[in-house]
């Protein structure tokens, strides 16, 4: 089933819009902002953003998302409507951008459009591919499998982008206390997270240890299921 996160602070409009999408057949992750966004590990076919959330705005986390996954689906649907914003919205990596208010039918067929177009690519030379079904990642001509918590982590390092994720992040994202015990536990988890990576012809910078911080992946990543 197509799974699509709604980040949008109004209330009203996120519950109408979630219900609408789940009463067409697709599982949604309801958002309140980007911060509660990142804050998940839920695995997303089809982004549906608006551009004025509270902290981040919609602008720096589709361009966020986009840099983490060049073949993103992401709508942005928003009250600004000036041609400027429009631009932007395209610049930092909409595929289509819907202003308010908008007709149901018009963000259904925008949906379909973008979930049909998803369904059909294929992996690109140079891109870390990742098949969430059977948790199994490859580059170019190499392939190993990944176990539930290691495709998490992809996941959550992916969405980070050149952020990168923090540490006490990455402890929620493995379920982990950040104590000594924990931390040795993370740390053992990243380690053989590299070793596979490095297996299939990644280079070691590819999963990054930035001290003082956490980690950072700096490879593109296309997930399928």
């Amino acid at each position: 089933m197509t799974t699509i996160a709604v980040v949008e602070d109004n209330d009203d409009l996120r519950e109408f819009t979630a219900l609408f999408l789940e009463q067409h057949g697709y599982q949604v992750l309801p958002c309140v902002d980007a911060e509660s966004f990142l804050e998940t590990n839920a695995i997303i076919d089809l982004f549906l953003v608006d551009i004025n959330l509270p902290e981040m705005d919609g602008f720096t986390l589709v361009r966020s998302i986009r840099e983490s996954d060049p073949n993103a689906a992401i709508i942005v649907l928003s009250a600004r409507d000036w041609d400027a914003d429009i631009a932007m919205g395209y610049d930092v990596g909409a595929d289509i951008y819907l202003t308010k208010p908008t007709d149901p039918n018009v963000l259904l067929s925008a949906v379909r459009r973008l979930t049909q177009r998803s369904s059909g690519q294929t992996g690109r030379s140079g891109y870390l591919e990742v098949d969430r079904a059977q948790q199994v990642m490859c580059f170019k001509a190499s392939s190993c499998s990944i176990t539930s918590s290691e495709l998490a982590i992809l996941n959550r390092l992916a969405i980070a982008g050149i952020r990168g994720l923090e540490r006490f992040e990455m402890a929620e994202v493995l379920d982990l206390d950040l104590d000594s015990g924990s931390r040795k536990a993370m740390d053992v988890r990243i380690v053989r997270l590299r070793k596979k990576l490095a297996s299939i012809g990644c280079a070691r910078s590819a999963l990054e240890t930035m001290r003082g911080f956490g980690y950072r992946l700096n490879l593109p990543v296309q997930f399928s299921r």
